[in-house]
């Protein structure tokens, strides 16, 4: 049985639930998040037990996120961005790491033959061996030949310092999903992973 109220515990109150004689009561007051079970008759009748539960609003964004662990592979040959890149997607899931576009296709092959595929691909540009450019090809000939839906494709970022006209139209060309230009926009790269629904 669900009721509404305006108001409780000078907190804006989300619903109760009412199971025989407990009831929850679930509301929001500065920045936290409480619950408050009582045994009573009623929810506003005299209370015999309460317990309260408070998490903070960074606790309950990573339980969201324990939900919905993504699978990441990136690309790049830089140390230091290597490590930065690899610290910052780690807390979205789990992230393989590759240092050039040649070990990026092959991991992501490894990952559709095990049925285990890519949420998302970080390619930087200017790598050995294979270019990111090169990588990106290789990795949509490969969804091809699966008969990959489009909706179904792997999201592919390009990570990269040349943001010149030609080399972002040639990457959107071979199918790239977002051109990220060097150095990392922590709270913009945030912001497409939450537009392409994978946050």
């Amino acid at each position: 049985k669900e009721r509404n109220v305006n108001e409780w515990m000078a907190g804006q109150k989300k619903g109760v639930k009412e199971r025989g004689k407990l009831c929850c009561v679930w509301y929001a007051k500065g920045g936290l998040r409480y619950r408050s079970c009582e045994i009573s008759a009623s929810p506003f009748g005299d209370t015999e037990k309460n317990i309260w539960i408070a998490q903070s609003k960074a606790g309950w964004q990573e339980r969201r996120m324990r939900m919905k662990k993504l699978k990441i592979l990136l690309a790049e040959d830089d140390f230091a961005t290597r490590k930065f890149m690899s610290k910052f997607l780690e807390k979205y899931g789990d992230c393989d790491v590759t240092v050039d576009g040649m070990e990026a296709v092959d991991a992501f092959l490894m990952a559709i033959e095990d049925d285990e595929p890519y949420d998302l691909v970080c390619l930087d540009v200017m790598m050995p061996v294979m270019d990111g450019y090169q990588a990106l090809m290789g990795i949509r000939n490969i969804e091809k030949q699966q008969n990959t839906a489009p909706e179904n494709m792997v999201k592919v970022i390009m990570t990269t310092a040349l943001n010149d006209e030609r080399n972002v139209k040639k990457a959107f060309e071979l199918g790239c999903t977002v051109y990220s230009g060097k150095p990392l926009n922590v709270e913009k790269f945030e912001e497409v992973l939450a537009k392409l629904g994978l946050i």
